[in-house]
């Protein structure tokens, strides 16, 4: 049986998942053989560096989502205002009108802040809302209200993810991304294991047949998926 090579179109997270099962097989194995101990190293050491990059990944996805989140809800807030100082009501519109003047120094530009500096406006813009001067017509405004209590939320939840992408960083300390890591790992198991597993499966075959097997079986499965999705997304582009 001719061991396959993974196809380089792999998604990153099913290559980690390939890797890990290889490794599985690598470490499970009673053969007793230098190189193969040498790839089982360097898998291991790109597979650990792959999986925490993978989480740098969607923690990053999750830093975006609720700086979105913290965004939508700014402005919803400053439109809502902007729409009481049309209102029929005297006292709502003298209200709204207080509020404007808060609102007014921080703009609709506060959210094309980068992070850090959006971060900051967002926790003063928050403390000159709760200001004495300003609370209790905040609270006269429907909805105001809320939606400052969401803009707290959204906030809480930004810091917390950039906390988890600081500390993720720190911890990895790592400067190759995951796409890199995706082909380094890739050739080593193309261009190293699979090409010296298709050579001893011919010269030792009673030692190494039942680990090209099943690492064949890993790879061919693997593969397998990439095609499906691949044929799938084109009959979605046709369709289209």
């Amino acid at each position: 049986m001719l061991i396959e090579k993974v196809l380089k179109h792999m998604r990153v997270a099913d290559t980690v998942h390939l890797g890990n099962v290889i490794l599985d097989e690598l470490e499970k194995t009673t053969i007793e053989d230098a190189y193969i101990t040498a790839i089982k190293s360097e898998m291991s050491t790109i597979c650990i560096g792959l999986a925490g990059a993978v989480n740098d990944t969607k923690v990053l996805s999750m830093l975006e989502k609720y700086d979105a989140l913290r965004d939508n809800t700014y402005r919803s807030l400053l439109y809502l205002n902007k729409g009481f100082l049309l209102h029929p009501d005297a006292k709502i519109r003298a209200a709204a009108s207080e509020v404007q003047q808060v609102l007014d120094k921080y703009g609709f530009s506060l959210v094309n802040h980068n992070y850090a500096s959006e971060s900051t406006l967002i926790d003063a813009f928050i403390r000159d809302m709760k200001m004495p001067l300003i609370a209790p017509n905040v609270t006269v405004l429907p909805g105001l209200s809320a939606i400052l209590s969401q803009l707290q939320t959204d906030q809480d939840l930004f810091k917390s993810a950039e906390r988890s992408w600081h500390e993720a960083r720190a911890e990895d300390g790592k400067t190759l991304n995951a796409t890199a890591l995706k082909h380094e790992l890739m050739k080593v198991i193309n261009d190293k294991l699979v090409l010296y597993l298709r050579a001893m499966a011919q010269l030792n075959p009673a030692t190494f047949e039942a680990l090209s097997n099943n690492i064949s079986m890993h790879i061919r499965r693997a593969n397998e998926l990439v095609k499906r999705r691949s044929s799938s997304e084109e009959e979605v582009e046709i369709g289209n």
